[in-house]
């Protein structure tokens, strides 16, 4: 600085500096406008009812005969993005599974159960957030073969672990609707019955406990109300 005015380089270097500045600002309030005008919840603190129809099982409560089940629920932030939930699940049917409607007998199947889960969201623009994680579901199956007679009953529990990932789409604030992906194993162990009916010696027939643990895949289809 000479004569108290100064060089070239520094005017310069103080427009440079002024001119990130303004461009600094200029993105911390665009993103704070976006922020505010967001549909998106996932703050802590935040809380949604849930209803879900599982195409597959999101739990690994859905069995053979069981292609759909029904859920309702609850999901809480612990922080922000990270979500606790819990789920009960319910699924009933009757009937062949390649023809339920005219089989003459009507094999009935039932499962209910609970799930709890964890979701770690990433929100993004267009008012969606993905999110990531895990879950556990506990169960009860029964099953027989309709005939009135029992020749074969099934009772049991179940148990599954599984990784999740899925979205919830915000068209307004405070609903969402979404869809999800499981992938896991599950396991059922039950009290498997046979039943032999003879005119002169009644019911017969061994009652064995049997434990099948298989790959577990799920899929579901939500909605969240927040409250």
């Amino acid at each position: 600085m000479i004569g108290g005015l100064m060089s070239p380089n520094v005017s310069r270097r103080i427009t440079q500096i002024v001119a990130i500045a303004l461009v600094f600002a200029f993105v911390k309030t665009s993103a704070a406008q976006t922020d505010s005008n967001s549909k998106i919840i996932t703050r802590e603190g935040s809380a949604a009812a849930i209803l879900s129809l599982q195409g597959l099982g999101s739990f690994g409560l859905a069995g053979p005969g069981n292609p759909f089940s029904f859920g309702v629920g609850a999901k809480y932030y612990l922080s922000d993005g990270l979500a606790l939930r819990g789920m009960l699940n319910f699924s009933s049917t009757s009937g062949s599974l390649q023809n339920p409607e005219s089989a003459s007998a009507k094999p009935m199947t039932t499962i209910y159960g609970i799930g709890i889960g964890l979701e770690k969201h990433c929100p993004q623009p267009w008012n969606v957030s993905p999110y990531w994680g895990g879950q556990v579901g506990f169960g009860h199956v029964s099953w027989d073969d309709g005939l009135g007679t029992p020749t074969s009953t099934i009772t049991g529990s179940i148990f599954s672990a599984q990784v999740i990932a899925g979205f919830d789409y915000f068209p307004w604030r405070g609903i969402a609707v979404g869809g999800e992906a499981a992938l896991g194993f599950q396991s059922i162990t039950g009290f498997q019955t046979r039943m032999v009916f003879s005119q002169t010696e009644g019911p017969t027939g061994p009652t064995q406990t049997e434990t099948t643990i298989s790959l577990g895949t799920g899929s579901n289809i939500h909605l969240l109300v927040y409250f």
